[in-house]
């Protein structure tokens, strides 16, 4: 038992402490330059890293604009917090940075890194600030590249890429069939989350099982009687659980808040801007590839009931290979 200890105090020092060095990436893409990456990303090996080494030239092309770059080293074992250098975004309830921010807590184990990792990315939109969130945790192979998330809302699509690497390389590492890849979507009606066309707002991101997950995005509007929580956007918590069998139990809780135009007066008198509140919460089975979901409820910012909608929210996922 001595010698299993010993010999695991001198096997720590390869796993906490040692220097990761990151760098991540966030895109704007083409659609279809977009999943085509996402696909190649998440299949991994030759594939990936051919798709990484053309973004240079998609850039030139003119269909991916770099938006946002952050590199830096964090110690395996610690928590580490990085930003851009951009200013202050005032929101309504609090200020970010514009660009980036990162914080990410990491663990390298056998040529695997192990990531928890919180993101946010602040930009403007006709000089009002939209931000993207994601939280989650993931794994990826050192000196690969990761998909950590997707936004996109309408024809805006946005990438959030990442790669870790160590001095003197890594051996050789597989995740197949560890991370959950799982998008999830707001469509017009049924037809169309059928089809998978004319998506409003959806996300793609890696989970593991078992893990809560979430992400956003939100156009913020200053108006201090519009609560954090109702502020027009698109959000996606998730609770997955993969079974023996293949199949995934997914808890959903996925909003869709839009401005309808117009003003409302709430019950204290306020005149606020008229907006719709579209919510699924449900559990869900999900076959690999296959994609499930259910009408959402709507309700006005100061309605007490919701109304079931023709809106459609809905949920696929796939492992990595």
């Amino acid at each position: 038992m001595k010698r299993l200890l010993l010999l695991s105090c001198l096997l720590l020092p390869s796993v906490y402490g040692q220097e990761i060095q990151f760098t991540f990436q966030i895109y704007q893409a083409d659609p279809a330059i977009g999943i085509a990456l996402e696909d190649r990303l998440i299949a991994g090996g030759e594939g990936a890293a051919t798709a990484i080494a053309k973004l240079p030239d998609f850039v030139r092309q003119g269909r991916l604009e770099e938006l946002a770059t952050l590199s830096f080293a964090s110690p395996s074992g610690e928590r580490t917090i990085q930003k851009s250098e951009g200013g202050l975004v005032t929101l309504p309830t609090r200020e970010a940075t514009e660009g980036l921010e990162v914080e990410i807590d990491p663990v390298v184990r056998n040529g695997v890194i192990d990531l928890n990792i919180f993101a946010a990315f602040v930009s403007r939109e006709k000089g009002d600030p939209i931000e993207r969130t994601l939280t989650t945790q993931t794994r990826g192979p050192l000196g690969g590249p990761m998909l950590l998330c997707r936004w996109q809302r309408e024809d805006e699509w946005v990438l959030l890429l990442g790669t870790a690497t160590i001095a003197g390389g890594a051996p050789a590492a597989s995740v197949a069939g560890d991370v959950l890849y799982i998008e999830s979507a707001y469509y017009p009606s049924a037809s169309a989350a059928k089809s998978r066309r004319d998506t409003l707002a959806s996300t793609r991101i890696p989970c593991l099982n078992g893990q809560r997950c979430r992400s956003q995005i939100i156009g913020w509007i200053d108006d201090e009687n519009i609560l954090e929580d109702d502020q027009p956007g698109f959000r996606s918590v998730l609770d997955p659980k993969l079974g023996e069998d293949g199949t995934l139990t997914l808890g959903v809780n996925c909003g869709h808040i839009v401005e309808a135009g117009g003003r409302t007066r709430l019950d204290s008198g306020e005149r606020v801007r008229r907006l719709e509140l579209r919510d699924v919460s449900d559990t869900f089975t999900l076959t690999e590839g296959e994609p499930t979901g259910s009408k959402a409820t709507v309700a006005g910012l100061d309605d007490v009931k919701a109304e079931e909608d023709d809106y459609v929210a809905g949920f696929t996922f796939v492992r990595s290979q």
